[in-house]
């Protein structure tokens, strides 16, 4: 019977784990394909588009050129195939002074260009004259202009002059940077104004002309001395400038990544980052402007170079020009919104060391004449295109005008009308096909085929024609993005269009047509496909067994844990309020305090004391005087707070030095409260007994409280002289003391305040259950931050890990697996219905974020070592079938999961820096076999002296992931063997609790696999990753050495309390 119920029990908990991962899967997936099809829109689809023109450009300094030069540049520039040149005009040297006007340098220019129909200019407004400039800047030559209207005056001369021949005028360069404004914050509102000014002179004077708004300069900043791109075009709309431009620009760099990479968030600079332009744009109602890549490219420095470096990332040549390459296919065929993307740069105008120089591309002609460049179309590409267009070809009666195009009208009573038919054929490359017509409340057909067969996005007559209906369905005159074709290969097409007159007359209904190239998303939709049958069938799964699982039988939570649920609550809460106050209103100054050297402390605590005399002060005292009250009343709370708040010790400073002082106040408080407590108690007994026989004798006080260490204390007080010691032979000092402080000292404390506490079998329950609760708020924010792409990491293949509240993905797995046996422990022991539930729930949320995480260390060792420990314990000799049953499900899910978690399917493959980092190690160890080199020395060591030349990709690694090695290269030959006595120690106590509990205490039993498999966990995770190093993993192998000896100890006292209730009767 017991066997049957496990079974189902089994098969349910397995039914909501495939449950979880499959809709894990399916969330993944989404995320993968809104990742990789982010900025893909398709013309076909979205009507708010501009129309499509020639990509390619280069930016050119055309007034280093004689004339006869300038032709021989033009014609080389033109050999390459680019469209657009972008020449900045500088005002300074057009209006030297104040209305005078000396175009002698650029008509050349101009009119030179204009012998190349293929070649347009985009001419950059840029560089006021000193006369102009702002009074905060009159010596900088890119001061923003004191006068609006001076520039507009300016930009309505250069219209007015060359409107003939240019289209393309851009108002400034970069002004969200101060390198561009002057040397001043970037001020939004002034270039809104330059810009709204200068777009009505230009208009005035060419009304055919494009106005652009300046390229905005790639960074990440949020002021006041630069400005992100994102935000400064945000502020642009904001401040009312949307209708002030008709282009909008940015610069596309790809730094150091390929034009591939696909990450897009503020924080990243690359070549997709002109996605997040579109998205404001799109956002704000502005989808129908083209966005201009004004600057894009890759620098290439020769081996040789020995200028300054290059701000722009570093690839070779050879990949300079591929990565080009690939940009512009990937632009025409996913970004159909883009305007031209002009690279960087012809030639610059600079001295040879300037490492813009390493964008030229005339020295490297011959290369990139015979790379070649993708400008040669024999078809449309995706994107939205006007009626007239180069591959689109009118045959019959047609005329033509901005609105598109018209058949011509036909005389009804002509005996030949029902032979009149007028064509179009468009060729075009792309899966889909659409018009852009205009509709009305007439009658009127057209028929169309692709490929000469019919479009099968549109209906079929009797004659086996597809046809598209002119009449508007609200019978009004509208503009519509209809559908034609879809699907098709992703090759060459022609779509042929015929209008019969007889089927009605058409008005201007031809207004263009669109193309797109839709994503291939199968493989992502398949893998959902599989994911919802699995959950569906594990739906199945969970109604089908927990029909027959005895649920009526289960009791509810004793009075005593629910009492205990509420303590845990409110403490957290109280604590969680003092976090807040002290982020918000003393974080500097607990920083300052643990940064600064003892002279200047007691001048900056009394000033910081002042300048952080705030009402949110109060709040947080208020908070701290609560946790204070709770913990006195219960000390246990205390360190459950400490245990959950040390896990979330982050990589950023600035929160870390604030969050282990509040810690560490926890830990002072909590301390307080159990010798106050203590104390309290004492003196309640003294006054309740005679004086003589409370005589306090310090020698026999003493000699009890050494008969009282164990093992674990006896050899931890050597690792704590050890660690102290080990300060004599640290170099960098401050770094040792802050490790002491925080990953010995800090954990020791929190180790003697527990085995001071009293703690009974209630209490171990809630320490693990704390536990359990610790690893599943950690696990919950990374899973919002990874579902939200709030803060995750890809790898080299594009598949997201989650990262949660630490820097690695190893980091949570680490935490997790430390937390994830107590919650199985407490799933397949009998510890009561609302235990096994909340494990249960808690265990699947940390092993879906442990799988999310991909790292192989908690995967393929850490996890599965804990899960044998849990399972031989569990079930002792019988544990070979559930063993088993495990590695077989184990290894079967690893085929569906590998879909979903690409780093499975190199589950045992160890990355090269690993393994340097362990040469490395053992090549410190050599040198300092004896003391290795201290606490927090190994990472300045390893980047300073020991790393390989094959590390290099990642210098910074403070651990040499190995837990001996660890051990070592901090504490030297002696901290192994410390370390290896610790094991020992606890592998003892531990299997003493377990065999004094195994038949006796399910939830005790629960409570010792548990810190067993946690242990197992350690050792197995640790020996590719870190171990004990980690501050909250520090906590958590405390609490681990804590749990196996009071558990114990608990047994004992259990065993006495029923030997004097029961005593034998012989």
């Amino acid at each position: 019977m017991k066997s049957s119920l496990l079974r189902r029990w089994i098969i349910f908990l397995t039914c909501c784990l495939v449950l979880l991962v499959s809709i894990g899967a399916i969330l993944n997936r989404r995320s993968a394909e809104a990742r990789a099809t982010r900025g893909w829109e398709l013309a076909t689809e979205v009507q708010d588009m501009p129309y499509r023109q020639p990509i390619g450009g280069v930016n050119v300094e055309l007034t280093q050129y004689a004339l006869e030069e300038l032709d021989t540049q033009l014609q080389a520039i033109d050999s390459l195939g680019f469209t657009w040149l972008r020449q900045t005009v500088y005002w300074s040297r057009v209006e030297p002074e104040q209305g005078t006007l000396d175009w002698s340098v650029y008509d050349p220019i101009v009119e030179a260009v204009a012998k190349y129909p293929h070649l347009k200019l985009v001419l950059v407004l840029d560089s006021a004259p000193r006369w102009a400039r702002h009074h905060d800047a009159p010596d900088n030559a890119y001061a923003p202009p004191a006068s609006v209207e001076a520039f507009a005056n300016f930009a309505r001369a250069v219209a007015e002059r060359y409107g003939a021949t240019v289209d393309h005028y851009q108002v400034w360069d970069e002004p969200n940077i101060r390198d561009h404004w002057g040397s001043l914050d970037p001020r939004p509102a002034l270039y809104v104004a330059m810009l709204k000014a200068a777009y009505t002179a230009i208009h005035e004077a060419d009304g055919q002309a494009t106005v652009m708004a300046a390229a905005l300069a790639p960074n990440v900043e949020d002021g006041p001395e630069n400005l992100s791109d994102v935000l400064y075009l945000r502020a642009i709309y904001d401040l009312g400038g949307k209708d002030s431009f008709d282009a909008a620009a940015g610069k596309p760099y790809g730094y150091s990544a390929s034009p591939d990479d696909r990450t897009t968030d503020a924080g990243t600079l690359n070549f997709s980052r002109l996605i997040l332009l579109r998205e404001e744009m799109v956002a704000h109602g502005d989808g129908a402007k083209p966005l201009w890549g004004s600057n894009f490219g890759w620098n290439a420095l020769p081996a040789d170079w020995s200028g300054p470096p290059s701000i722009w990332g570093q690839v070779s040549a050879a990949n300079q020009i591929a990565y080009t390459q690939v940009a512009y296919q990937r632009a025409e065929n996913e970004w159909a919104w883009v305007g031209g993307l002009i690279l960087q740069h012809w030639q610059p105008d600079a001295p040879a060391d300037d490492p813009i120089q390493g964008f030229a591309i005339a020295p490297h002609l011959v290369e990139w004449q015979a790379a070649g460049l993708p400008f040669k179309h024999d078809a449309l590409l995706p994107g939205l295109y006007p009626a007239v267009n180069p591959f689109t070809v009118y045959e019959g009666d047609w005329q033509f005008s901005d609105l598109g195009a018209d058949a011509g009208t036909v005389d009804p009573n002509d005996p030949n009308v029902y032979d009149i038919k007028n064509s179009i054929r468009v060729t075009f490359r792309g899966t889909d096909f659409a018009m852009l017509v205009r509709r009305d409340d007439y009658v009127a057909y057209l028929a169309i085929t692709i490929d000469g067969h019919t479009a099968n996005d549109l209906p079929t007559n009797k004659q086996g024609e597809s046809f598209l209906i002119l009449t508007s369905p609200a019978r009004q005159p509208t503009t519509d993005l209809i559908p034609v074709a879809s699907g098709l290969d992703d090759g060459l097409h022609v779509a042929e269009i015929i209008h019969r007159p007889w089927q009605g007359d058409d008005r201007w209904a031809i207004a263009g047509f669109a193309i797109a190239s839709a994503p291939d998303t199968l493989p992502y939709q398949r893998v959902q496909v599989i994911a919802a049958i699995f959950g569906l069938l594990a739906v199945i799964g969970i109604a089908g067994s927990a029909y027959r699982l005895p649920f009526r039988q289960v009791k509810m939570p004793s009075r005593e844990a629910l009492q205990n649920i509420a303590d845990v609550a409110i403490t957290l809460l109280v604590s969680f309020i003092f976090v807040i106050g002290v982020v918000l209103s003393w974080g500097d100054m607990v920083t300052t305090f643990l940064r600064r050297d003892t002279p200047a402390l007691i001048v900056s605590l009394t000033s910081m004391s002042v300048a952080y005399y705030s009402p949110i002060v109060w709040g947080t005292l208020a908070a701290l005087a609560v946790f204070g009250v709770i913990v006195f009343n219960r000390p246990l709370m205390g360190l459950l707070a400490v245990l959950f708040w040390s896990a979330y010790f982050t990589a950023n400073l600035d929160a870390y030095v604030q969050l282990i002082a509040v810690v560490e106040v926890m830990l002072a408080i909590s301390a307080a409260a159990i010798i106050g407590r203590g104390l309290y108690e004492w003196a309640k007994i003294r006054r309740s007994t005679s004086p003589r026989k409370t005589t306090f004798a310090p020698h026999v006080t003493l000699l009890n409280l050494w008969n009282r260490l164990s093992t674990l204390d006896i050899v931890l007080m050597m690792f704590f002289g050890l660690a102290v010691i080990s300060l004599s032979w640290a170099d960098l000092r401050s770094e040792a003391l802050r490790e002491l402080r925080t990953m010995i000292i800090d954990p020791l404390a929190f180790y003697v305040l527990l085995r001071l506490a009293r703690l009974k079998e209630k209490d171990l329950a809630l320490l693990a259950e704390g536990l359990i609760l610790t690893g599943t708020m950690v696990a919950l924010v990374g899973l919002y931050n990874y579902i939200t792409e709030t803060y995750v990491v890809f790898t080299p293949e594009g598949a997201k890990r989650l990262v949660g509240i630490y820097g690695s993905p190893n980091s949570v797995a680490l935490e997790l697996g430390r937390c994830l046996p107590f919650a199985f422990a407490y799933l397949i022991l009998p510890v009561g219905w609302w235990r096994r539930v909340y494990a249960g729930v808690g265990g699947a949320i940390m092993l879906l974020a442990v799988l999310l995480t991909q790292s192989m260390g908690a995967i393929a060792f850490g996890l599965p070592a804990a899960f044998v420990v849990i399972i031989l314990g569990w079930q002792g000799r019988r544990a070979w079938l559930p063993l088993g049953g495990l590695a077989i499900a184990g290894g079967v899910a690893l085929i569906p999961l590998s879909l979903v978690v690409p780093r499975l399917r190199h589950i045992f493959d160890f990355d090269n820096i690993r393994i340097n980092v362990w040469r490395s190690a053992i090549e410190l160890i050599k040198d300092h076999p004896i003391t290795g080199v201290g606490l927090d020395q190994f990472l300045y060591a390893y980047r300073g002296r020991y790393i390989l030349s094959e590390a290099w990709a990642d210098p910074d690694l403070s651990h040499p992931h190995n837990v001996v090695l660890d051990y070592w290269v901090r504490l030297g030959i002696f901290g192994v063997l410390i370390g290896v006595w610790l094991q020992v120690a606890f592998w003892r106590t531990a299997v003493s609790a377990y065999q004094q509990v195994r038949k006796s205490n399910p939830l005790l039993l629960a409570i010792v696999l548990g810190a067993m498999g946690s242990m197992a966990d350690f050792l197995a995770h640790g020996m590719i990753d870190s171990a004990y190093f980690a501050i909250n993993l520090s906590f958590i192998f405390m609490l681990l050495l804590v749990l196996v000896q009071e558990i114990g100890n608990t047994a004992k006292n259990l065993e006495q309390s029923e030997s004097r209730h029961h005593p034998d009767v012989g």
